[in-house]
Order: structure tokens, then C-alpha cells, then sequence
């Protein structure tokens, strides 16, 4: 169930988080400095809603 509410419909692969890396090693990603960056396909989204949701 968690996996289908997902924006990607899919868990994240270990390329998905190499992609990432090997960008923000790139010269394109130079002015990116102190970021947190989630690479997580939407699934923060997802855990917010449901904690909310839990919530109410």
C-alpha cells in the first residue's frame, strides 16, 4: 500500500541515490551549498500525510 501512494509508484533504487550524488559532484550543482536534499520520490510527502492523518 505505502509503495502504490507514492508519487513514483515505486521504492527508491540504489541508482537513484547514485544519480543524485554523482550530481551534486558536478560541476552543475556548484552553487548548491548546505542543502539538505531528499531523494525520496515523494515518499516525505506521503509520511506527512499519513502522520497527520494519525493525528486527527
Amino acid at each position: 500500500m505505502f509503495v502504490a501512494n507514492t508519487p513514483h509508484g515505486r521504492r527508491g533504487r540504489p541508482e537513484d541515490i547514485a544519480k543524485a550524488s554523482v550530481f551534486l559532484d558536478s560541476d552543475d550543482a556548484v552553487w548548491i551549498t548546505g542543502e539538505r536534499i531528499s531523494v525520496s520520490g515523494g515518499d516525505v510527502r506521503v509520511l506527512n500525510e499519513i502522520a497527520s492523518a494519525a493525528k486527527a
